[in-house]
Order: structure tokens, then sequence, then C-alpha cells
């Protein structure tokens, strides 16, 4: 993850928090990573995740649990609801880039939260596994 990190000139200290599908909420690794840290850990019914739109959509992640997005979406849902905008929905998102589109500012009270690093998959040589991250910088 710090590659990631790294190649887009983000520091790993500004991480606000994590975010995944709730089908996670026992992955021990993802727990010990955000209490390490003391980052907040926001958990995502697949139903919910498959409300937000998303660049990478993925038809075989959709088939496999339900949702055609976790990384993107749970990045995404989490910056905007840590950031007082209510619900993220498809409609929101439309009037939000619509809005943007007609009155470019960077003054809108609730930004629509946009992708800084589309989701990647890390693979660790150290560890078993893969964990696939998107990166939404707020405001």
């Amino acid at each position: 993850m710090r590659s990631i990190f790294e190649v887009h000139r983000l520091d790993e200290s500004a991480i606000a928090g994590v975010a995944t599908i709730d089908t996670k909420v026992n992955e021990a690794g993802l727990i010990e990573f955000c209490c390490d840290r003391s980052l907040p850990l926001f958990f995502y019914a697949a139903e919910r995740l498959r409300s937000v739109v998303v660049p990478h959509a993925s038809s075989a992640i959709e088939e496999a649990i339900g949702t055609p997005s976790v990384a993107e979406a749970a990045a995404l849902l989490a910056c905007w609801e840590a950031g007082g905008g209510g619900e993220l929905t498809a409609e929101t998102q439309r009037r939000g880039e619509s809005y943007l589109k007609q009155f470019p500012t960077p003054y809108t009270l609730h930004p629509i939260p946009v992708l800084h690093v589309p989701k990647q998959c890390y693979r660790s040589a150290e560890t078993r596994g893969a964990v696939t991250i998107a990166v939404v910088l707020e405001g």
C-alpha cells in the first residue's frame, strides 16, 4: 500500500478512515490496521455499495458479491457521509456533477467526492492475499 501512496504523492498520515463491505467485519488484518492507526472503519452492505456510481465497475465482482464495486464505492460513501452530505445516491452524484459543470467552484457546501486514486490491487510479497484500495480526497 505504501507504494501506491508514494506513486500518488499522498501522505499515509492523512488517511481519515477506511471503508469496505460488511462481509469483512471480522477481518483481523483490516481491524488491526485501523486500530494501530486509530482510524474509523466503515462497513457497507452490498446493496448500499451498489447504489454508488463508480468509474470502474466490475461485473465479475457484482456476480460474486452482489455489487459492482467495493473499494471505490466504499471510499466515496465514507467520504461523503463523514462530511455530512447525507445519503449519497446515483441521483445525488448526477446532480452534483451537473451543478459543478454549470457553476465550477471549489466553494460548494458538500462537494461530491471524487476518486483521486481509482481502485488498485496491492499484493505483498510477505503476506497472503491481496487488498484493493481506492482513495478519495476530502473536499
